[in-house]
């Protein structure tokens, strides 16, 4: 038995590798296109867009609108190729905890009673900015994968890298 596992070993760490791989390309690429056009489509409906900011209660509805929009769009396209992700995936997480924190806040004063199984009750997972934030905290914390712009750049120049393994050297005189 143990000879039997022992040769599925090797394909379970194949597998995992290429898990390891795709998950955050996947992560991107959905998360990516879906801020990229939420981003456009507050652009493009600029007016209505800024109604409903007022409407939720955001302050100076008028410049937060448009830069909230523009910051998903081009966060989204960020994304999408892989560069700057983490530096993008935690300015689109400012902009989703401003969506929770207006255009959600009800729902989300609900949803944490998670013992109470009643209709009125969303789930975490209705919250449309929720399951978003919490794909881009995973970027933010581990990055974008190694199929990314960020990947190459790091090849070209280590100081790219936010992550980087080697603790920076001690100063002289220090111990």
């Amino acid at each position: 038995m143990t000879d039997r596992l022992d040769a599925l070993r090797p394909h379970a760490r194949h597998l995992v590798c290429a898990l390891s791989a795709a998950a955050p390309v996947a992560t991107r690429l959905v998360l990516g296109q879906m801020l990229f056009f939420s981003g456009h489509g507050k652009l493009e409906h600029l007016d209505e867009t800024i109604k409903a900011f007022i409407g939720w209660g955001v302050p100076l509805a008028g410049l937060v609108a448009p830069a909230t929009a523009t910051a998903e769009l081009v966060g989204g396209v960020l994304l999408f190729v892989g560069l700057g992700t983490r530096l993008a995936a935690l300015m689109l997480i400012g902009v989703l905890c401003g969506a929770l924190a207006t255009a959600h806040a009800g729902q989300l004063s609900h949803a944490w009673r998670i013992w109470d199984s009643s209709d009125e009750v969303p789930l975490l997972n209705d919250i449309a900015a929720l399951p978003p934030l919490v794909f881009l905290l995973w970027l933010a914390a581990y990055g974008p994968g190694k199929l990314s712009l960020d990947r190459l750049l790091t090849a070209w120049w280590p100081a790219w890298r936010l992550d980087n393994p080697k603790p920076p050297s001690p100063a002289h005189g220090d111990s």
